[in-house]
Formats: structure tokens, sequence, C-alpha cells
């Protein structure tokens, strides 16, 4: 994110060098608040107990995916150069573009790589512990997208017949606790809805 905010800094400041241009204004400023986003979305997440989101996951693989364009053509134009990097008297803004984005677009893959592991527990729920907790809650959005949580329990089903001990407790959300008393809500409402329009 600091990395973004000296990015938008260079292009205004080596903005009447040649081969900067406008457009790559508009990219400091959307890569800025995209992480300002992404900070808000991780402070929420931290603070509700979220252990993995597939909206930062998204974020981080798409970053990372179309980085890869940007990367070679960076790697390409700087093999490009005459001159190494800081051989000059004055700063290129090429040169910097080259090495911030090689640094952020290391950081991207690192963070995505990080992404894949979900984070650790909540410290306080409102649910009650379980005896047989379904592994889903503990997996990370990337394994969720695959069902990898699954592969031990089809394992178990595979070398013995399954017992209700094998099974896992349903997901707290899962629960009637949880889901009926909307349902009721919505049903009422719905039923008096109806009366009150057979009886118009």
């Amino acid at each position: 994110m600091v990395l973004s905010w000296i990015d938008l800094g260079m292009v205004v400041n080596y903005h009447d060098q040649d081969g900067v241009f406008d457009v790559q204004i508009v990219v400091a400023v959307l890569n800025a608040v995209a992480y300002i986003v992404v900070m808000i979305l991780y402070y929420f997440f931290r603070k509700y107990g979220v252990r993995s989101s597939g909206t930062v996951f998204i974020f981080w693989f798409l970053k990372a995916f179309f980085g890869i364009i940007q990367m070679r053509t960076e790697a390409k134009l700087h093999q490009a150069r005459d001159n190494p990097i800081g051989s000059g008297e004055t700063i290129v803004f090429a040169e910097y573009q080259f090495v911030s984005f090689t640094l952020q677009y290391a950081f991207i893959c690192l963070i995505l790589l990080l992404e894949i592991l979900p984070d650790q527990a909540p410290r306080y729920s409102d649910y009650p512990k379980q005896r047989n907790p379904n592994p889903e809650l503990k997996s990370s959005f990337f394994v969720k997208l695959l069902y990898l949580y699954f592969d031990s329990f089809t394992w178990t089903g595979f070398r013995k017949p399954l017992t209700d001990d094998d099974m896992f407790d349903l997901n707290p959300e899962d629960t009637s606790r949880e889901l009926v008393p909307p349902f009721d809500k919505y049903w009422y409402e719905s039923v008096e809805n109806g009366r009150r329009k057979q009886m118009a």
C-alpha cells in the first residue's frame, strides 16, 4: 500500500518526463484506493472472526494473474535499456517503475500464497464448542473452492465404513437454531400479507 502512494507521488513528480502518461496517475490512484478498501475489509474480517474471504482471495489472485503481463513488459523494457539502474545522475521514471513494480508484484504473490492459509480461529464465539467441528470452518477460501477439506472424510470412508462418530457436526450457521427464526419471521409476514389480501 505504501508503494502505491509512493508511485502516485513519483508519477505526479515526473509527469513531464518522456514515457510518463496521464493514465499512470489514474492507475496509481486506483491502486491506492483498492489497497485501502482491502485494508478496511481485513479490519472487519478480523473484527467479526472471518477466517478466510473469497473477495480478498480473488482480489489478490487477479492482481497476481494480470500482473504477469506488466511484469513481463517491465522485464523486457529493463533488458532493452543500455544503462543499469541508478547509473545516471537523475532518476529515470522507467527505472523507478521497474523496481517499484517488481517489489509490488513480489509482495502480491507472497500475499496470495498466504491467502491460501486460513487465519486462526477467533478467540470468542457466540456458538457453543463442538465435539467434531466441520473442517470447512477452519479452511481457507481456496480449500473451500476445491473442496479439499472433504478429502480426509472421503479417505476415512474409503478405508472403513463410516459411523456416527466419523460425521462432522453441522456448521453453527447451518443449524436450525440459526435458520428457523429468520424463516419463521418471513413466513409469518407472508401469511399475514396473504390474509390481508384475502380480507380486502
